[in-house]
């Protein structure tokens, strides 16, 4: 808890208009877990490693802000990498993936990382695209951002509101 409150003064200083319902310990903890379980993942860790990689990670508290800008502020479309993500989804399919996942996701619990696995793969077969577009898409319209940790993980901590809100917004800029 201590952690996640100094983690949360850490934000509240790099976004001084973050809305104060992202600086609560709670959803803090949860996207540290995110953050962490990525960043190990990402790095190749394994279980009797990982006492140490978290002491060496905790120090750098500073990155919670940096790492994962998007669990506290909408996503920068015009950064290099959002629009070197954005190439990666040709022709329409970008806006047929949103689009889609705007109803798919829909009745989907944000708490059940499978149910959201599954509306994530009903796209691929719905419009006959691949895995990768549906990511990329989906990656893009949420994070702006290459890398970080799941699509469904960025689902479940963004919820139903912040994930609509993203992916209308990224339909109407027509990216």
């Amino acid at each position: 808890q201590l952690i996640a409150e100094r983690a949360a003064g850490i934000i509240r200083a790099t976004y001084p208009d973050v809305d104060p319902q992202w600086c609560t310990r709670d959803y803090i903890s949860r996207v540290l877990r995110v953050l962490s379980a990525s960043w190990f993942q990402t790095n190749g860790f394994n279980g009797l490693q990982l006492e140490f990689a978290f002491q060496d990670r905790v120090i750098i508290l500073q990155d919670v802000a940096t790492a994962a800008p998007y669990f506290f502020r909408p996503p920068d479309y015009t950064s290099g990498a959002a629009m070197s993500l954005r190439k990666t989804v040709k022709g329409d399919v970008y806006s047929q993936v949103l689009k889609q996942a705007l109803k798919a996701l829909n009745s989907v619990s944000y708490e059940d990382a499978t149910r959201l696995h599954d509306a994530l793969g009903s796209l691929k077969a719905d419009l006959g695209v691949g895995t990768r577009d549906v990511m990329n898409t989906m990656r893009h319209a949420l994070t702006g951002s290459k890398i970080g940790p799941s699509v469904v993980e960025v689902l479940g901590l963004l919820g139903p509101e912040r994930t609509n809100k993203r992916l209308k917004g990224a339909l109407t800029e027509e990216l």
